[in-house]
């Protein structure tokens, strides 16, 4: 499996910090305004996880590309660096997407599988996690061979040597475990996106082909 960038690391949070940032093989120039409350937060709450992981305090954090619904730093401690991870959390949709993800993570690592970044540590109440920081970047359609399908393959086949010790794990946010289960998943989302209003031509003939 092709490890991605897990890590973490703070610096001073009383100032306006400016970086260069590394990600993949791009520069991007960033600021981070500590001034901003939700980012001291984090900060702050960053450099505690780190401390507590034995990494030491967390001196700068980076933004990291690539991040969907979920915020992605990249966090540099006096230790070493580490991947510091807001999760999206929206009222309306119930989802522990942070336990489960971290959770599973802590699972597998103490099952003794490395092909994944080690989990360092989470803040439920504000909603983060950091993990081990891994250099590397995404593969591209073009670019998976049988080498790496086959590195998947023994990643489930160590996971479900495990499996018997895994029922305490919360189920993922879209688990599905029957084929009811499934069929029934798609009718929610063919039911979003047909409730969703057109506001230009093209949504109007997308919404006409989902109802097709």
């Amino acid at each position: 499996i092709q490890k991605r960038c897990f890590s973490i690391r703070t610096d001073s949070i009383n100032r306006l910090n400016f970086c260069v940032v590394h990600h993949g093989r791009r520069f991007r120039t960033c600021f981070l305004n500590p001034q901003n409350n939700k980012d001291n937060i984090l900060f702050e709450s960053a450099s505690m996880l780190a401390l507590n992981a034995g990494i030491g305090e967390a001196v700068a954090m980076h933004p990291v590309d690539g991040g969907a619904n979920n915020r992605v730093y990249k966090i540099e401690c006096k230790e070493k660096k580490a991947l510091l991870k807001a999760y999206f959390h929206h009222p309306s949709d119930p989802r522990d997407r942070l336990g489960a993800e971290f959770f599973f993570m802590k699972f597998a690592w103490s099952a003794g599988i490395r092909a994944i970044p080690e989990p360092l540590g989470c803040d439920r109440v504000n909603g983060i996690a950091i993990y081990e920081w891994v250099d590397g970047y995404s593969l591209k359609p073009g670019e998976i061979k049988l080498k790496h399908v086959l590195q998947a393959l023994d990643f489930f086949i160590e996971l479900n040597k495990s499996k018997n010790s895994a029922y305490d794990l919360n189920a993922g946010s879209e688990a599905c475990f029957s084929l009811s289960d499934h069929i029934n998943m798609i009718e929610r989302r063919v039911l979003k996106l047909i409730s969703v209003n057109p506001f230009s031509e093209t949504d109007r003939q997308a919404n006409e082909f989902v109802k097709q």
